[in-house]
C-alpha cells in the first residue's frame, strides 16, 4: 500500500498549520488577551466559528479585508480540527465576605 501521497498532503496541512501560527498573536491588552490575528483586532475564534458554520472563503474573505489568504487557510485549518476537549473556561468570580457596617455613635 502506497502511503505516499497521503504522507505529502499531512505534511503539507502540518507546515500551513506550523506558518500560520505565526500569523497570531495574544497580548493582555488586546481584546482581552483573546488570540488575534497580528496586526489586527480581528479574534481567531470569531473567523474559525464562521467557518465550522459553513461560511464560504469568499464571504469571510469580504467580511475581513485586513486578513491575508495565508491568515484564512490557517483559520479554516483550526476549523476542521474541532473543538478543543474540557469545560468552556468560566470567568473569574471572586467572592468576598460580606463586610458589616457599624453604624457611627
Amino acid at each position: 500500500m502506497d502511503l505516499t501521497k497521503i504522507a505529502r498532503a499531512t505534511h503539507a496541512t502540518l507546515r500551513a498549520y506550523q506558518r500560520g501560527a505565526d500569523l497570531v498573536e495574544r497580548h493582555a491588552d488586546i481584546c482581552s488577551g483573546e488570540l488575534v490575528f497580528r496586526g489586527t483586532r480581528v479574534p481567531v475564534t470569531q473567523v474559525v466559528e464562521q467557518f465550522r458554520a459553513g461560511v464560504p472563503v469568499a464571504e469571510i474573505a469580504e467580511d475581513y479585508p485586513q486578513l491575508s489568504a495565508q491568515a484564512l487557510h490557517y483559520a479554516e485549518l483550526r476549523a476542521r480540527m474541532g473543538k478543543t476537549p474540557g469545560r468552556t473556561a468560566k470567568p473569574l468570580k471572586i467572592q468576598r465576605p460580606a463586610v458589616a457596617v457599624l453604624p457611627v455613635p
